[in-house]
């Protein structure tokens, strides 16, 4: 009879204890989401589970994420990239093919949509070439990387709207309420185009 006590308290304490643990780690933001809950973005790169995103965690992550498309990329398997392969995008999003569109003017029906100038892309020759450290017209997995790491740092100075070196919830939240707006505003530019070209042809 004693043994059964003590081993029913031992179990409550056991539950007592992990409920409290996990109360913790949602009141600190952490990765204590139950079963169903999906976690943020920002908590899937947060590595440290601190609540904050910093340039090294951000980083790695996006250094793992451009060795996958490096490998999606190299078709041939030879661990480098001509230039026709480092072009490739792999099928675009939406449906339809977009590459008849004209770029300049879906560009500036955005604005037009946005009410600011959108950051200028190279395009992919630049873009290459500038991923060609070493000139020998190949781009491989290293130069790749780095030129990855160049844009993630451009990118997370976007995420951090304070500059303060950490990006928070709120801050992830903002810049992907905005990318949610440029796609829709893609998307609006794209039909319009679209319409103008079946009236037209």
């Amino acid at each position: 009879m004693i043994k059964k006590t003590l081993l029913a308290t031992a179990v409550s304490l056991s539950l007592i204890g992990s409920t409290l643990v996990s109360i913790e780690a949602y009141a600190r933001g952490g990765k204590g989401g139950g079963p169903g809950q999906r976690l943020t973005l920002l908590e899937r790169l947060d590595s440290n589970s601190d609540g904050v995103l910093t340039i090294e965690e951000f980083s790695v992550s996006n250094a793992e994420k451009s060795e996958r498309i490096f490998n999606r990329k190299d078709s041939e398997g030879d661990g480098t990239l001509s230039l026709q392969e480092f072009s490739a995008t792999g099928g675009r999003r939406g449906p339809g093919n977009q590459d008849d569109l004209d770029e300049s003017a879906l560009v500036l029906c955005m604005e037009e949509i946005l009410g600011y100038t959108l950051p200028e892309r190279p395009d992919s020759v630049t873009a290459f070439e500038a991923a060609d450290s070493n000139d020998n017209y190949t781009v491989e997995l290293e130069e790749f990387v780095a030129a990855g790491e160049l844009r993630a740092e451009k990118r997370f100075s976007e995420l951090d709207g304070d500059s303060d070196g950490e990006v928070t919830n709120e801050e992830m939240a903002a810049f992907q309420a905005q990318q949610q707006e440029r796609r829709e505003a893609h998307r609006t530019c794209v039909d319009e185009q679209r319409d103008e070209e079946d009236v037209l042809n």
